[in-house]
């Protein structure tokens, strides 16, 4: 069986582009219906650099801080830069206060 170059060449064009043309298909399909999820089953995360309870005017107001987060109503909140009970956060346990004020479970991690 001999193959002409000019056969070969339209065969390997053939193998090259039914792949590239299944992957935009299935790209434009993928893009034309979104997915909405139902609002019941939807959670909302935060992540919160709290620079250790100080704020822009440089005052410790974790009040201030916990304010901002229900203000975004979260089901989940991750911070960062927390203190836990160390002489600069005048001995208290931000992670701590932070769960009883919004009424959460917490996990503190150094």
């Amino acid at each position: 069986m001999n193959i002409n170059k000019k056969t070969r060449k339209n065969i390997l064009l053939v193998i090259l582009i039914i792949p590239l043309l299944i992957s935009i298909f299935f790209t434009v399909i993928g893009l034309s219906r979104p997915i909405q999820a139902d609002k019941d089953n939807q959670i909302t995360i935060m992540t919160y650099n709290i620079h250790f309870g100080m704020g822009m005017d440089d005052k410790l107001d974790l009040e201030r801080l916990a304010q901002n987060i229900l203000l975004e109503d979260p089901d989940i909140v991750g911070l960062q830069e927390v203190e836990n009970g160390r002489f600069t956060s005048q001995g208290v346990d931000m992670a701590l206060w932070f769960a009883t004020r919004l009424g959460m479970y917490y996990r503190y991690y150094p």
